[in-house]
């Protein structure tokens, strides 16, 4: 390789100084320059892989009626949680408690407009956005965060309209028209900019349907950041909306699914090691699982898993496992309280290994109440299902085999709430991303 002939014309720490501040792509392409460039970069490790949201740490949970959402960790080697669940104590006193509201590699949004990365403790409350956009008709918005720190270090948050399943006044010409429009404008923040503006994105393909077949129930709505588009769970179909040219298009659910499904079933859109899964799980307890693929510029649905019956998993009423709540709310509500040690026992984790734990000693009976989808593992095909708002569980796609993770039920979540009124509202796991130094607006 050819010495580049500007090279030598600065200091190395200046030079070092100045490589540290670009994104990692062009980090990453700046190692190909020159000798002295790929050996600065290699020496200092400015461009590293283990400040990248690569690895697991935690399932985070948001249940009905609690402020805070509960850090589920994953076993360390220290024994302590690798990231505090005290996200609350990067921001000034004055921010209301507030759960997540989504998750995109790293990166928290939280109900009360604030954005922070537990990692790193930074934090940033987004303005206030404007309350409708002027061309686009809906009810209600969904936030999405998108972020990728391999292409930039500033993210993005998408609003994306909406219209409830339930509304007191119908306009029948609202109601027959095309859903989602040819022309889609929502809201975007940047945090290159410092603020919103409204975005059209042009439709490619046909619309869903019309208004009154795409009206949501309210419910959460998932979405994942994948290759350069952000995919939407609408319920009732998916949006690919493209990060770079400002199209978008619409993706029909998955085959069989039967009308009804959007309201009635749970449902779970997220990534995993072959890019982007969908999950569903009826009222019956039937799960099934597809990828999503790309062929000949269609976007189809391939069955992963077909109609396990949950019910006939190994799951155990015995709850505990190496995975451990922090229990973020117990001290908030119950400050004055002794909470009994928890009961320590010799579990194994790792996500590599496909084998299951061996429970069969700790077997009491099967109870099939409540069975929920957590999250899909980032990198390994294991989809993590919670029991009656109480146990974790890790089902390993590839074997069939199911793992007792812990417990996930509150301390004293009885005493806020009936039973039948615990609920999960969101869950997502965590990626934690260590890169420092998010720019301010320019």
């Amino acid at each position: 390789m050819e010495q580049f002939a500007g090279a030598d014309l600065l200091p190395d720490d200046l030079l070092a100084d100045v490589l540290g501040r670009l994104e990692p792509r062009w980090l990453a392409a700046s190692r190909c320059v020159c000798k002295d460039w790929r050996a600065i970069i290699d020496a200092r490790r400015l461009l590293r892989a283990d400040l990248l949201p690569l690895s697991l740490a935690s399932i985070i949970i948001s249940f009905d009626m609690l402020d805070l959402s509960d850090f589920f960790d994953r076993p360390s080697s220290t024994g302590r949680p690798a990231i505090s669940a005290r996200i609350h104590d990067c921001l000034p006193s004055t921010a209301e408690k507030s759960p997540v509201r989504d998750h995109c590699n790293g990166l928290l949004l939280l109900h009360n407009g604030w954005v922070v990365n537990p990692a790193t403790r930074w934090a940033v409350l987004l303005p206030p956005c404007p309350a409708r956009c002027t061309t686009t008709e809906a009810d209600f918005y969904h936030r999405y965060l998108v972020y990728d720190p391999t292409v930039s270090t500033h993210f993005e948050v998408f609003r994306v309209p909406g219209f409830y399943y339930y509304h007191r006044h119908v306009d029948h010409v609202l109601e027959e028209s095309e859903w989602p429009p040819s022309l889609y404008t929502m809201h975007v923040y940047s945090s290159r900019s410092g603020h919103w503006e409204e975005r059209s994105f042009v439709r490619e393909g046909d619309a869903a349907g019309t208004v009154s077949d795409s009206r949501l129930h309210g419910r959460k709505c998932y979405a994942v950041c994948w290759q350069g588009a952000l995919y939407v769970d609408c319920l009732n179909h998916f949006l690919r909306i493209s990060l770079s040219n400002s199209k978008y298009q619409v993706i029909k659910p998955p085959v069989g699914l039967g009308s009804g499904w959007a309201v009635y079933q749970e449902k779970y859109l997220g990534k995993s090691e072959k890019g982007v899964y969908y999950a569903s799980l009826g009222d019956n307890s039937f799960l099934s699982i597809w990828i999503l693929t790309e062929s000949s510029n269609q976007m189809e649905w391939v069955l992963k898993l077909n109609n396990l019956d949950t019910r006939s998993l190994n799951c155990y009423s015995q709850d505990h496992g190496p995975w451990v709540s922090q229990d973020i709310n117990y001290e908030s509500y119950f400050p004055n309280d002794e909470k009994k040690a928890q009961v320590e026992e010799n579990f194994e984790w790792s996500s590599d290994d496909d084998d299951a734990l061996n429970n069969e000693n700790r077997v009491k009976k099967y109870d099939p109440a409540g069975i929920g989808i957590l999250g899909f593992h980032p990198r390994k095909e294991i989809i993590f299902l919670s029991k009656s708002v109480e146990t974790g569980y890790a089902y390993h796609l590839k074997s069939s085999r199911i793992q007792t993770l812990g417990s996930i039920y509150p301390t004293r979540y009885q005493d806020i709430l009936l039973p039948h009124e615990h609920n999960i509202r969101e869950s997502f796991p965590y990626t934690p991303c260590w890169m420092r130094g998010f720019p301010e607006k320019n």
